[in-house]
């Protein structure tokens, strides 16, 4: 359709009144003619809003044609509505619009989805279509169209609503939505649900017989049929041979369990549920069985201090309890004895046992069914113990032995003595005694040798037998010294030397050592050895040194050795020179010089080089070497310098004679050198002489020249002069004679010889003593205050002195007023003080010093005055206390300072204890009068006098004396009322108008009924207290005030109570305080007090509450107060106290320690057994109880467990929850695992099975076989797994059946063999191992070749050929595969050649051909067959002969 819009100057738009109809999904155009200039804007509306490229409808114009058109891209129903085409340009605007209608079949946008409603309740089914034009929904049921039913909630929903669902409304509901284009339909499941009911017949718990049936029955009802489940302690229940488990269709179900066992007790739970509900009932299933021992109690014998464990195992159920007794009593579980439980085991372990543990223990096992018990008898001994250390005995023979030992035991033990293992029997000469304190003596009266050996005492006891073993030595005389070698010997050379001892005993032999070498008599008679009788002598008959060594002489005999002391002989030669050193060396500088000497002597000598008595040293450039063996000496100076000439001394001593001395002589000619140079600085007094002294090494001697400021002077005698000194050539010494300034000045020496020459430089300066004059102007000694005081001074001296003025010997510092001026040109000082006062009051000095001394002027005393000043006056009148003190005071000023005098009624009064004058140390111009215990003569006119001889004032004061309060009674420092009782406070006292205040703890007393205050006649009062409470103890004040003044009186006032006192204390006895947790616990204490006392519980120091529900605070009127804890919490354990209080005091009872008690036990159970996959997380948790909080072990087969096993171990102590981990489960995780708790009051423990399931894991690939036919072979394969794989065998993929002496199948746990028995060329080909269990399977395979192998001749063959003939050997070699065939000719390979040929063919023949035979091809040829299993040979022997043989 075209629409034609013409314009002239304008816009024209022709309107388009049109509709236009779209099918769902397709594509259109509307095309129009728009004209207008300026070309116009075109934009579309959709529904009054701009369209944008989401809406899907785009528009295009073409301004040669001026056509637009518009474009709606797959139609949709959101397009639909009115389309607005505005055109704008500079001359005005126009626009014109369009329905778009979009036509679609119906869509369900939300179709029906399967419902499940109660019975009962409303069912609302709904959908959500869109279509144009509007569709119709009908609903059907089974495929049955429901009339009448079903509405239209909004534009594109509609509904289906059953208001209340029966069970017949249960099935498939349809819809179908339709219109003039097309329909759709949509369907849903209904289904109908009614909560499930469960009602059981059986009771809350049973008790069944062990092989006794279980059954269990309910009814279930519900819609749909509920599920119905048993488990057993929360694990599900499978039927099996004994466990059977019945569903009837009308709900009736049960559990039956055959032949109950012990594993069967626990809670059983039917759970029946369907989708709406589920409901569950339990019964606890108690399993019985009679008593009985496994283990009873057998008797004991245990020794003091071991430890005893009786142990029984009992079997019942319900499972028993243990009580154990001992004679009769309870056994409680305590430090001494700890009881263990696990499994059907019961320990009871008595720890350190005495013999007070003796006696009957009983083991009484109960269920509360039935009891049964047993017992056991312990007898607790001492074994028998060797009481100290017994001692070997030794004697002589004929002498008497006597062997003892202290044994003791309980009971007693019987002693038998032994002699080499044989019992000894008494005999006259042998006697066995027993002391009553457990001393064993066997007494042998005479030993002989015969009685040597080793002796046993043997005690035994029922606990057991101790041997003590004793040895009994009978010896010979063993030698002994009677006189032994004393001292060392000091001998001289060629004096005789004897060393003698005397030795006892049984033929003694003696034999002596020198330096531990034997010494034997030889040729030259060195030596002599003397024996007299039991005197043994070694003579030196002409000692000489290398007889010096350590001599000893050893004694001995068949019974024994002794040795000698050990002396040292020393023969000593005094020193000898033998040969003397050179006396006089005279070398040059830097040469060397050398000194040797040869000396005897012993002890060697010791040698020394010296020089001014000190030893030459290396570091000063000297080597010496001495050697004692040959007896040399050598003094080396390498590189001789000056400080080496001079004497040296060689000095040789040793410990026999007076020392060697010989002074020798080393000249060392140098050029001139300085030793010491003279001073850098010399100072010389004016007129006096001085001396410049320095040294000069110098050989040969020098020639010396001064210099001053570089002009040489002569030296003379008349004013310089130099002067050698006698006895040390290295010395000189320069004098400058009657100093003058004109000397100062820098002088040079020179020194020089033929050698060389050197010089040294030093300074001169001249110096003076101090001295000083005083100033020609007269000096002002008596000054007025604020005058200036000026002192002058002329002070000389070299160098210039230090000067210092001084007064009254302290030096004086410039200050704001004083200076102090220096006049360089003219050396005069001033010192100048302006404003004196009276501190400038003094002597003056002027002290001068320099270093040659010190001078101080004459002495000038200076004095200044100063006009009388009062700077504070007596007041006109004073007021004063009657028996007080008063004190008046004055301050004056004037120089001089004046003194005071004081007058009473213008008479003069002295210092004394009434009248007390002062003058203050702070201030001295301040004076006080005090007039002490003033009474009424003291009232009057007191006068200062003010006096400094200059001047006189005075000052006057009228003093006025009064009374205060007095009191007149005695008033007691302390009152003490009873508690509830009357009290007053009297008094009496003295005064005029007094006012009188009661104050407590420095508070106003508020008077009421009860307190009151009472005046009575001539001046008495009382403070009257009825009903005398706690709160009036205190401090009580009473002040009294009058003209006279205030006086304040103190009281105590004590209040008489009833301290608190305990009549029953806390008991703190050990083990008395033991809280057994969860079950009642108490303390308990009695007081009494006045005002009743108040009582606080302290918990480890904290003061428990009284509003607690842990426990209760009782309190009875006869002074009961109790500590209940009703279920004891292991919180509470700790220290207890109570605090008694009341206003008269506070007493605490003793402390007690409350301690707990619980046998450990788990408040939930472990599984019996657990079984997951490999990888899987197996978590095992338990709750325990026990106080201590009981210690968690966890043990595989045995072995505790830790968190470095890989496993994930925590225990919460406070919860007591534990929990054992194994992150990723593996079959070495499979075994018995036992989780243990423990504290020291027991020990229970159960166990847990763990499975783990694994596919097979084969360790190693099966291998390949070859064999010959008629061997054997074995195929083995491991294979692990859970449970334990299973191996099925497969020749060529068909099973392997055994066969007998041929094929067998062994299974032996993991590993699995194969074996092949005989094999035959049939038993060839692939054998296959099926390693399979529920986990999982795996296949191994193994190749078997059977090769053939047949048996070939192997008698040798004989052949022979003449010269130049030929033969063939054949050798048929069979078998699978053929084998290899090799010849040999006498072993070694042959190969074709022009006389042998060698063939082979595929059936296995082999030929070798020999032509032109020759001697030399005679030997032996053999055919080598090589098979892969074994190697045959066939041999041929050939024989070439010769033509004529």
């Amino acid at each position: 359709m075209w629409h034609s819009i013409e314009s002239q100057i304008n816009i024209i738009l022709k309107s388009l009144n049109a509709v236009f109809f779209f099918l769902q999904g397709d594509t259109g155009t509307i095309e129009c003619q728009v004209d207008g200039f300026p070309l116009p804007k075109i934009t579309l509306l959709h529904n009054g809003k701009p369209l944008t490229p989401k809406d899907g409808i785009e528009h295009t114009y073409d301004a040669a044609t001026h056509r637009l058109i518009i474009t709606v891209k797959n139609a949709r129903f959101d397009q639909a509505g009115t389309i607005t085409c505005k055109l704008d340009n500079t001359l005005g605007s126009t626009e014109t619009s369009f329905q778009f209608n979009v036509t679609a079949g119906p869509a369900i946008t939300k179709g029906l989805t399967d419902q499940e409603c109660v019975l009962g309740k409303e069912l609302r089914l709904s959908l959500t279509t869109s279509a144009n034009p509007k569709p119709t929904v009908k609903w059907f049921k089974d495929n049955v169209e429901l009339q009448n039913m079903g509405t239209q909630a909004s534009d594109d929903v509609y509904e289906l609503v059953i208001p209340n669902v029966k069970l017949e409304d249960e099935g498939i509901y349809k819809a179908v939505v339709a219109n003039d284009i097309g329909e759709r339909e949509t369907q849903c499941k209904l289904t109908v649900t009614e909560p499930s009911e469960l009602k059981c017949d059986f009771t809350e718990q049973q008790i069944i017989a062990m092989g006794q049936t279980i059954h269990l029955s309910c009814q279930v009802s519900g819609h749909p049929q509920p599920d119905v489940i048993w488990t057993k302690d929360g694990k599900e229940i499978k039927a099996s041979d004994r466990v059977e488990i019945i569903k009837n269709a009308d709900g009736t179900c049960s559990l039956t369990i055959k032949q109950a066992t012990p594993e069967d007790k626990g809670v059983y739970k039917v759970i029946c549920k369907n989708k709406l509900q589920t409901r569950e009932a339990q019964t606890q299933v108690q399993i019985t069985s009679a008593l009985r021992f496994n283990a009873s109690l057998k008797d004991n014998v245990a020794q003091v201090g071991q430890s005893v464990i009786l142990e029984i195992d009992c079997e019942g159920l319900p499972k028993p309890t243990i009580k154990w007794l001992f004679n009769g009593q309870e056994i409680n579980v305590s430090p001494k004895y700890k009881i263990e439980s696990k499994g059907n085991v019961t320990k009871l372990t008595l720890s350190k046992v005495d013999l007070v543990d003796s006696g009957l223990y009983e083991a009484i096992v109960s269920n509360g069914i039935d009891t049964i018990n047993t017992q056991s008898k312990l007898d607790v001994c001492v074994k028998p113990k060797v009481e100290g250390k017994p001692s070997d005995v030794n004697v002589h023979v004929n002498e008497s032995a006597k062997l003892q030992c202290k044994i003791s035991g309980s009971p007693s033990p019987t002693i038998v003595w032994l002699k080499d293992g044989q019992p000894i029997e008494q005999s006259d000469n042998i006697t066995i005694q027993s002391e009553l304190d457990g001393t064993q003596i066997l007494l042998v009266k005479s030993t002989q040798i015969t009685d040597k050996g080793s002796y046993v005492c043997q005690a035994t006891n029922i606990g057991g037998t101790v041997d003590v073993k004793l040895n009994l030595n009978v010896q010979q005389v063993k030698p002994t010294l009677k006189s032994d070698l004393m001292k060392d010997i000091v001998a001289l050379v060629d004096e005789p030397v004897a060393l003698t001892i005397k030795a006892a005993g049984t033929k003694p032999k003696v034999k002596w050592y020198k330096d531990g070498e034997e010494i034997i008599e030889t040729i030259e008679e060195e030596y002599e050895i003397i024996e007299e009788e039991e005197t043994y002598t070694l003579l030196i008959k002409r000692a000489q040194p290398k007889d010096s060594g350590e001599y000893q002489a050893v004694i001995t005999n068949d019974a024994g050795q002794v040795k000698s002391k050990k002396i040292k002989v020393q023969i000593q030669k005094a020193v000898h020179l033998k040969n003397k050193p050179d006396p006089i060396v005279t070398v040059k500088q830097g040469e060397q010089a050398r000194f040797e000497c040869e000396f005897d002597g012993n002890p060697s000598p010791k040698v020394s080089w010296l020089r001014d008595g000190k030893p030459l040293t290396p570091k000063d450039g000297f080597e010496i070497k001495t050697d004692a063996t040959t007896g040399t000496s050598v003094l080396i100076i390498n590189q001789t310098t000056t400080k080496h000439s001079g004497p040296i001394t060689l000095r040789l001593e040793n410990s026999v004679g007076p020392p060697i001395e010989e002074i020798i002589q080393l000249q060392v000619e140098t050029a001139p050198q300085l030793l010491q140079k003279p001073p850098a600085v010399t100072e010389a007094h004016l007129n006096q002489t001085t001396s410049i002294t320095f040294k000069c090494l110098s050989t040969p001697k020098p020639v010396i020249h001064l210099f001053r400021n570089d002009v040489e002077i002569q030296l003379t005698d008349e004013h310089y002069e130099i002067v050698t000194n006698p006895t040390d050539l290295t010395s000189y010494e320069i004098k400058i004679k009657n100093v003058q300034i004109e000397d100062e000045g820098s002088y040079r020496i020179n020194i020089e010889n033929s050698l060389g020459n050197i010089e040294s430089n030093f300074q001169l300066t001249t110096v003076d003593n101090v001295s000083i004059k005083s100033s020609t102007q007269p000096i002002n000694t008596d000054l007025k205050q604020h005058d200036t005081l000026v002192l002058e001074y002329t002070v000389s001296g070299r160098p210039k002195p230090d000067v210092v003025f001084m007064k009254d010997g302290k030096e004086i510092k410039p200050s704001a007023k004083t200076q102090i001026t220096y006049d360089e040109t003219t050396n005069i000082y001033r010192l100048i003080t302006t404003d004196v006062g009276q501190d400038d009051q003094g002597v003056y000095t002027l002290v001068a010093k320099n270093k040659f001394g010190k001078q101080e002027s004459e002495p000038v005393k200076i004095n200044v005055t100063a006009p009388l000043t009062i700077k504070r006056q007596l007041p006109g009148t004073v007021d004063a206390i009657f028996n007080e003190q008063t004190t008046l005071t004055i301050e004056a000023e004037g120089i001089p300072q004046p003194k005071i005098t004081w007058l009473f009624n213008d008479q003069p009064l002295k210092s004394s204890p009434k009248h007390k004058i002062e003058t203050s140390k702070e201030n001295p111009h301040l004076t006080t009068l005090t007039i002490t215990k003033l009474d009424n003569p003291d009232g009057g006119k007191y006068t200062a006098i003010i006096d400094n001889g200059l001047e006189k004032v005075q000052s006057d004061c009228q003093l006025h004396i009064y009374a205060k309060p007095k009191l007149e009674s005695k008033l007691d420092s302390t009152f003490t009322f009873n508690y509830g009782e009357p009290g007053s406070i009297p008094l009496h006292i003295s005064g005029e108008d007094n006012t009188i205040t009661w104050l407590k703890d420095s508070h106003p007393i508020e008077l009421n009924d009860r307190v009151r205050f009472i005046t009575e006649e001539n001046n008495s009062y009382k403070l009257a207290i009825d009903d005398v409470r706690s709160e009036d103890k205190g401090i009580y004040t009473i002040q009294v005030k009058n003209k006279g003044g205030l006086v304040e009186l103190k009281t105590t006032v004590n209040v008489k109570e009833q301290k608190p006192q305990i009549l029953l204390d806390l008991n703190d006895a050990p083990g008395i305080n033991v809280a057994k947790i969860g079950e009642e616990f108490s303390l308990e204490i009695q007081t009494q007090g006045k005002p009743a006392p108040h009582v606080a519980w302290l918990f480890n120091g904290q003061e428990l509450s009284t509003n607690s529900t842990d426990y209760e605070l009782i309190a009875t009127e006869d002074g009961h107060y109790r500590l209940v804890f009703h279920q004891f919490n292991e919180h509470y354990l700790g220290e207890y106290q109570a605090i008694i209080t009341n206003s008269a005091g506070t007493i605490k009872t003793k402390k007690v320690k409350v301690t707990g008690q619980q046998m450990p036990f788990f408040t939930q159970e472990l599984p019996q057994f657990v079984q997951v996959k490999t990888g899987e997380k197996i978590t095992i948790e338990c709750t325990t109880k026990g106080y201590p909080p009981p210690k968690v072990s966890w043990s595989l087969n045995g072995k505790i467990l830790t968190n470095k096993d890989g496993c994930d171990i925590k225990f919460d102590q406070a919860t007591g929850h534990a929990t054992f981990i194994i992150p990723n489960a593996t079959m070495k995780h499979i075994g018995k695992y036992e989780c243990k708790i423990e504290n020291q009051y027991g020990t229970h423990a159960t166990e847990i099975n763990i499975d783990v399931l694994a596919p097979p894991n084969v360790q190693q690939k099966m291998q390949d076989f070859e064999i010959c036919r008629g061997q054997e072979v074995t195929i083995t394969v491991t294979a692990d797994g859970s449970p334990l794989p299973t191996c099925t065998w497969l020749y060529n993929d068909t099973p392997i059946q055994a066969q007998p002496d041929h094929i067998e199948i062994i299974n032996d746990g993991p590993v699995h063999s194969l074996k092949i028995l005989n094999a035959e060329l049939t038993d060839e080909g692939q054998y296959k191992a099926l390693i399979e269990n529920q986990m999982g399977k795996t296949e191994l395979v193994s190749q078997v070749t059977v090769m053939n192998a047949p048996d070939i001749s192997s008698e040798p063959a004989e052949i022979r050929i003449n010269q130049g003939g030929s033969c063939k050997l054949q050798c048929h070699a069979l078998g699978k595969p053929l084998p290899e065939v090799k010849w040999t000719k006498n072993g070694k390979e042959l190969k074709s050649t022009e006389h042998i040929l060698l063939e082979s063919l595929s059936d296995g023949i082999h030929y070798l051909t020999l032509t032109d035979a020759q001697a030399d091809h005679s030997g032996q040829y053999i055919a080598n067959v090589k098979h892969k299993v074994r190697t045959q040979q066939m041999i041929f022997n050939i024989i070439v002969t010769g033509i004529y043989e």
